[in-house]
Protein backbone atom coordinates (compact mmCIF):
# COMPACT_ATOMS: atom_id res chain seq x y z
CA UNK A 1 0.00 0.00 0.00
CA UNK A 2 1.26 3.49 -0.87
CA UNK A 3 1.12 5.88 2.07
CA UNK A 4 2.12 9.49 2.54
CA UNK A 5 3.49 10.44 5.95
CA UNK A 6 2.39 13.87 7.13
CA UNK A 7 4.65 16.30 8.98
CA UNK A 8 3.16 15.45 12.36
CA UNK A 9 4.31 11.83 12.06
CA UNK A 10 7.90 13.06 11.74
CA UNK A 11 7.50 15.57 14.57
CA UNK A 12 6.10 12.95 16.96
CA UNK A 13 8.76 10.41 15.96
CA UNK A 14 11.62 12.79 16.75
CA UNK A 15 10.05 14.52 19.75
CA UNK A 16 10.72 12.18 22.64
CA UNK A 17 8.39 14.17 24.90
CA UNK A 18 5.43 13.57 22.61
CA UNK A 19 2.76 11.21 23.94
CA UNK A 20 2.64 9.82 20.37
CA UNK A 21 6.38 9.22 20.09
CA UNK A 22 6.19 5.42 20.33
CA UNK A 23 3.46 5.08 17.69
CA UNK A 24 5.10 7.57 15.31
CA UNK A 25 8.50 5.93 15.71
CA UNK A 26 6.93 2.55 14.94
CA UNK A 27 5.31 3.96 11.77
CA UNK A 28 8.58 5.48 10.64
CA UNK A 29 10.43 2.22 11.35
CA UNK A 30 7.83 0.24 9.38
CA UNK A 31 8.25 2.67 6.49
CA UNK A 32 12.03 2.29 6.58
CA UNK A 33 11.71 -1.49 6.73
CA UNK A 34 9.44 -1.35 3.66
CA UNK A 35 6.35 -2.80 5.28
CA UNK A 36 4.50 -0.15 3.29
CA UNK A 37 5.48 1.85 0.24
CA UNK A 38 6.07 5.09 2.13
CA UNK A 39 6.45 8.61 0.80
CA UNK A 40 7.22 11.99 2.32
CA UNK A 41 6.64 15.27 0.53
CA UNK A 42 9.63 17.59 0.68
CA UNK A 43 7.10 20.12 1.98
CA UNK A 44 6.75 17.95 5.12
CA UNK A 45 10.50 17.97 5.71
CA UNK A 46 10.45 21.78 5.51
CA UNK A 47 7.52 21.91 7.92
CA UNK A 48 9.23 19.39 10.23
CA UNK A 49 12.27 21.64 10.57
CA UNK A 50 10.05 24.64 11.27
CA UNK A 51 7.99 22.87 13.95
CA UNK A 52 10.75 20.96 15.71
CA UNK A 53 12.86 24.13 16.21
CA UNK A 54 9.96 26.31 17.41
CA UNK A 55 9.45 26.86 21.16
CA UNK A 56 5.84 27.77 20.31
CA UNK A 57 5.22 24.32 18.80
CA UNK A 58 7.21 21.83 20.95
CA UNK A 59 8.17 21.82 24.62
CA UNK A 60 11.85 21.19 23.99
CA UNK A 61 12.75 22.56 20.57
CA UNK A 62 15.80 21.21 18.83
CA UNK A 63 18.74 23.34 17.87
CA UNK A 64 18.93 24.26 14.20
CA UNK A 65 21.97 22.00 13.86
CA UNK A 66 20.16 18.95 15.33
CA UNK A 67 17.04 19.64 13.26
CA UNK A 68 19.21 19.90 10.14
CA UNK A 69 20.87 16.55 10.97
CA UNK A 70 17.49 14.85 11.40
CA UNK A 71 16.05 16.40 8.23
CA UNK A 72 19.12 15.27 6.29
CA UNK A 73 18.73 11.76 7.73
CA UNK A 74 15.15 11.65 6.47
CA UNK A 75 16.31 12.90 3.08
CA UNK A 76 18.97 10.17 2.88
CA UNK A 77 16.64 7.35 3.91
CA UNK A 78 16.26 5.43 0.64
CA UNK A 79 13.28 3.32 1.71
CA UNK A 80 11.06 6.38 2.08
CA UNK A 81 10.56 8.04 -1.26
CA UNK A 82 10.58 11.85 -1.36
CA UNK A 83 8.11 13.82 -3.44
CA UNK A 84 8.71 17.32 -4.70
CA UNK A 85 5.96 19.67 -5.67
CA UNK A 86 5.92 20.45 -9.36
CA UNK A 87 4.02 22.82 -11.58
CA UNK A 88 1.47 20.02 -12.05
CA UNK A 89 0.95 19.59 -8.29
CA UNK A 90 0.68 23.33 -7.77
CA UNK A 91 -1.92 23.57 -10.53
CA UNK A 92 -3.88 20.69 -8.98
CA UNK A 93 -3.66 22.30 -5.53
CA UNK A 94 -4.92 25.62 -6.88
CA UNK A 95 -7.82 23.83 -8.57
CA UNK A 96 -8.71 22.02 -5.33
CA UNK A 97 -8.39 25.25 -3.33
CA UNK A 98 -10.78 27.02 -5.68
CA UNK A 99 -13.22 24.10 -5.62
CA UNK A 100 -13.24 23.87 -1.81
CA UNK A 101 -12.89 27.60 -1.04
CA UNK A 102 -9.58 27.07 0.77
CA UNK A 103 -7.99 30.06 2.47
CA UNK A 104 -4.81 30.82 4.37
CA UNK A 105 -2.63 28.10 5.83
CA UNK A 106 -5.23 25.44 4.92
CA UNK A 107 -3.69 25.62 1.46
CA UNK A 108 -0.70 23.55 2.64
CA UNK A 109 -2.93 20.52 3.30
CA UNK A 110 -4.42 21.08 -0.15
CA UNK A 111 -0.93 21.08 -1.65
CA UNK A 112 -0.12 17.87 0.21
CA UNK A 113 -3.32 16.30 -1.10
CA UNK A 114 -2.44 17.32 -4.65
CA UNK A 115 1.07 15.90 -4.24
CA UNK A 116 -0.37 12.57 -3.11
CA UNK A 117 -3.00 12.49 -5.86
CA UNK A 118 -0.57 13.28 -8.66
CA UNK A 119 1.69 10.47 -7.40
CA UNK A 120 -1.06 7.86 -7.13
CA UNK A 121 -1.15 7.80 -3.33
CA UNK A 122 -4.58 7.55 -1.75
CA UNK A 123 -3.74 7.19 1.96
CA UNK A 124 -2.14 9.75 4.23
CA UNK A 125 -1.12 9.04 7.81
CA UNK A 126 -1.77 12.19 9.80
CA UNK A 127 -2.85 13.33 13.20
CA UNK A 128 -5.04 15.90 11.46
CA UNK A 129 -7.33 13.55 9.56
CA UNK A 130 -10.20 16.06 9.66
CA UNK A 131 -8.13 18.48 7.55
CA UNK A 132 -8.44 16.08 4.61
CA UNK A 133 -12.14 15.18 4.86
CA UNK A 134 -13.13 17.17 1.75
CA UNK A 135 -10.65 15.47 -0.53
CA UNK A 136 -10.51 12.18 -2.39
CA UNK A 137 -7.79 10.84 -0.14
CA UNK A 138 -8.14 8.56 2.85
CA UNK A 139 -6.67 10.17 5.95
CA UNK A 140 -5.87 7.81 8.80
CA UNK A 141 -4.99 9.00 12.28
CA UNK A 142 -2.63 6.37 13.72
CA UNK A 143 -2.86 7.94 17.17
CA UNK A 144 -6.52 7.13 17.79
CA UNK A 145 -7.47 3.73 19.03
Amino acid sequence: MKILLDTNILVHAYNRDSPHNKTATKLLTQAIESENEAYIALQSIHEFYSVITSPKRVEKPLTPRRAKELAETILRTPKIQKLAQTQETTTEALTLADKHNIKGAEFFDTLLTATATINGINVIYTENDKDFKNYDIKAENPFTE
